[in-house]
């Protein structure tokens, strides 16, 4: 029942991005359903793209990766979290020290 109300507005809205961050990040919490459902309302690019690829990447590094790299816990962990979270969808930071060197600067 979720999926079938949320999908046509989560449509829309992948409807207007294009980036592998911004897929994401507008999919956030919804669940394969809904998704799946968003691609026969106006968004198959993004749906598919989410689905047979996106939702499978996952960040190599943690907060206390950055924390050992001398950042102080508090938001510029999970700003450089989110930074590194972005270049991985955005194909710009596929392994750890990528993903790392990108939430540093980040947090900077």
């Amino acid at each position: 029942m979720q999926a079938s109300t949320g999908a046509a507005a989560l449509a829309e809205r992948l409807a207007l991005v294009a980036s592998g961050a911004d897929i994401a990040r507008t999919v956030g919490t919804s669940g394969i359903e809904t998704v799946a459902l968003a691609s026969a309302q106006g968004a198959p690019s993004q749906s598919r793209t989410w689905l047979q690829d996106l939702r499978h990447r996952d960040l190599k590094i943690t907060g206390d990766d950055i924390k050992a790299n001398g950042i102080p816990e508090g938001p510029r962990i999970g700003l450089a979290l989110q930074a590194a979270n972005d270049a991985l969808m955005d194909d710009l930071a596929p392994d750890r020290d990528a993903q790392l060197r990108v939430a540093l600067k980040a947090s900077g």
